[in-house]
């Protein structure tokens, strides 16, 4: 868990610097939270509908990032070619509550866990979206 938590936090790091070494090829990341996706609902179970229900009660655009928001930020990345070198966070402003743990989750120096950013992060990975235009049919996109 270390190993994969320090790699997920190295990622704004490297496409930064991807995007340096890269130019004029642009680089960015986009950092999903939990996406309600069939990936999710098979690694969740039965307890699907308890985090669907958590996170619009919690998040503070009250429902859940969906496939179609996540495709509308890599377009959006896309068809601007003043961006690179981001990370782009998509998570519902989960990431705004600093003091949210998930369910289970516990702290041994006694302060609240940023737990929100890494866990969802594990069961989705961060997807690099390269690019040099938008126009390019070369570039590549993850999402």
């Amino acid at each position: 868990m270390a190993v994969a938590s320090a790699a997920t936090a190295a990622l704004p790091a490297l496409v930064a610097n991807l995007a340096l070494e890269m130019a004029p090829v642009r680089v960015n990341l986009i950092a999903a939270g939990f996406v309600d996706t069939p990936l999710s609902a098979s690694l969740l179970g039965d307890q699907l509908d308890a985090r669907r229900e958590e996170l619009r009660t919690m998040l503070p655009i009250r429902r859940v990032v969906g496939l179609a928001d996540v495709a509308a930020l890599a377009v959006h990345i896309m068809c601007n070619d003043a961006l690179t070198g981001a990370t782009y966070d998509i998570d519902g402003g989960q990431q705004l509550l600093p003091h949210w743990q998930p369910p289970g989750a516990s702290c041994r120096s006694g302060t609240a866990l940023r737990g929100v950013v890494v866990l969802p992060r594990l069961l989705h990975p961060v997807h690099p979206v390269v690019g040099p235009t938008a126009s390019d049919p070369q570039s590549v996109v993850g999402v």
